[in-house]
């Protein structure tokens, strides 16, 4: 899957730190609802019939009383401004043109896309709660 595939990236380009993955972030934890991660069903909704026949859902883990310290990067300084931490989508290889595209919303968008968790939780606020939305969702998402 994608996110193996992402995994195996991010270790080859630490070759000094030693990656470690916790399963953790999930409502069904896979050997408890009969799917093993690597024989997961791809269609989300033989998962879901899968987990919520047999899974049951856990209380979230502790969070950490402290973590680790971040590996040493070359460039200590590389980290003070994460805008200058992160790859440019033109130094990622993308032509200039698509440089460009990218910092403009598409047109076939349905609504305009603002980032962040403010505005994540707004948008939830308004949906679930304000909206009363959640109650239509499983007839809308089946058709």
């Amino acid at each position: 899957t994608e996110e193996i595939h992402e995994e195996q990236v991010v270790a080859q380009s630490l070759p000094r730190a030693v990656m470690q993955t916790v399963v953790g972030n999930r409502l069904y934890m896979p050997d408890e609802c009969g799917c093993v991660p690597d024989k997961a069903p791809l269609l989300f909704t033989n998962f879901k019939d899968r987990a919520e026949s047999r899974g049951r859902i856990r209380d979230p883990l502790p969070e950490p009383e402290r973590l680790p310290p971040l590996p040493e990067l070359l460039d200590q300084g590389s980290c003070d401004d994460p805008w200058n931490f992160l790859p440019t989508l033109g130094q990622l290889g993308y032509p200039t043109r698509e440089v460009e595209e990218a910092l403009n919303d598409d047109e076939r968008a349905v609504m305009p896309f603002e980032g962040g968790e403010i505005a994540a939780r707004r948008r939830l606020q308004k949906w679930m709660f304000d909206d009363n939305r959640l109650k239509d969702y499983f007839r809308i998402r089946n058709g």
